[in-house]
């Protein structure tokens, strides 16, 4: 049985994480694909990934020329026509929200379509969720999510969001999937102990700061660091935030690092003395390598993930005092000891979710078509 993949990418570093975890836990027991946009062809390679001849944006008519391709083609080419699919696994996640373009749902419904008729298991992966306000979000995400025969939610604030959606599909909640990934074997990046600063584009187009707000609150936490013995270290965690971090590392003198693989930026920041991060996955991997940190986020998700640790008083605003939260914060010893002690716990649900995702696609794994299977 081929399993899709669907909602990841190789731009968005998180979502190349989510892919790695994924390829990770099931490579081994399923050929995996995934469709060829916004999938790095040497990425793929790397994780023996085929390739669905399938576009997202065409899906009706991309699948039919791809089920036209000769058998032998497919097999020697790793390609996967659309027939050849028994299982989808949708990481999607947050696409499924008002602040992001109803396009997205409506393409995962319409391509959702024709596996639904065929019977083919989908599951939707954990994620964060919602809100659905906007009619058009709530319509499409209540058709593409309606397609699934398993639910996982992040969070109890997804989790509502979804059960408002009144589908009848069992959902469930379980923590962040990337959480038990191993990061990479990488060198001291700095002699010096330091705050890792990774900035995120989207605290100025999809908050409520504007970008000089927004880079005069990062220049104070490298400023409350600096008063207490630390250096910084800006962590581009996303191409999109590379000019944020320029300008960050223009005003504070700070040193940047950046790195195309999401597993060593995971490393970097495992190096660090403590951390205030605005892209979610950086925080994963902060906290689930013991790292003390300020999440300085933009949605509910952030939040929701220091619950997950019991540090959710590590969240800050806008408002707070860098100075009073970085000491705080360097302070906090019985903080670093809970956020230690929940990582085993959050690392065995992950491997429950992992279990009852395999028992979904197994159950309702179909036999290729019968023109297929005669093939020669």
């Amino acid at each position: 049985m081929i399993v899709e993949i669907r909602g990841t990418n190789t731009v968005n570093k998180g979502a190349q994480l989510m892919l790695q975890a994924i390829c990770a836990r099931l490579g081994g027991r399923y050929p995996l694909s995934v469709p060829p946009l916004m999938t790095d062809y040497t990425v793929r390679s790397h994780l023996g990934l085929r390739q669905t001849l399938a576009d997202p944006m065409v899906p009706r008519m991309t699948a039919v020329l791809g089920n036209a391709v000769p058998r032998p083609v497919k097999k020697g080419l790793g390609l996967t026509s659309d027939r050849e699919i028994g299982g989808v696994l949708d990481a999607s996640g947050f696409h499924y929200s008002d602040q992001f373009p109803v396009a997205f749902p409506r393409r995962s419904a319409m391509a959702g379509r024709a596996w639904a008729r065929r019977g083919i298991p989908k599951v939707i992966l954990p994620q964060a969720f919602g809100p659905f306000e906007k009619p058009a979000t709530r319509r499409w995400t209540r058709e593409a999510l309606g397609q699934a025969a398993l639910i996982f939610v992040r969070d109890g604030v997804s989790q509502n969001h979804v059960r408002g959606l009144g589908l009848g599909v069992r959902t469930l909640r379980s923590p962040d999937f990337t959480i038990g990934l191993r990061p990479a074997d990488v060198a001291p990046i700095s002699e010096q102990p330091f705050l890792a600063i990774v900035p995120n584009t989207k605290m100025f187009t999809s908050g409520s700061l504007d970008r000089a707000g927004y880079v005069d609150a990062l220049a104070g936490f490298h400023s409350a660091a600096s008063a207490n013995g630390l250096a910084s270290v800006i962590v581009v965690h996303e191409a999109t935030d590379h000019d944020v971090a320029g300008e960050l590392a223009r005003r504070t003198g700070a040193q940047i690092f950046t790195s195309g693989d999401p597993l060593v930026l995971k490393a970097v920041l495992g190096q660090a003395s403590a951390a205030v991060a605005s892209r979610f996955h950086a925080v994963v991997g902060c906290v689930s390598q013991s790292v003390p940190t300020l999440a300085f986020g933009w949605s509910h998700k952030y939040r929701e993930l220091l619950n997950d640790f019991e540090v959710a008083d590590r969240l800050v605003t806008p408002d707070s005092d860098p100075f009073a939260a970085i000491n705080r914060l360097l302070a906090d010893a019985s903080g670093d000891s809970r956020q230690k002690d929940r990582l085993p716990a959050l690392v065995e649900q992950v491997e429950q979710m992992w279990d009852q995702t395999i028992e979904v696609l197994d159950a309702g794994a179909a036999p290729p078509p019968a023109t297929e299977r005669t093939a020669s």
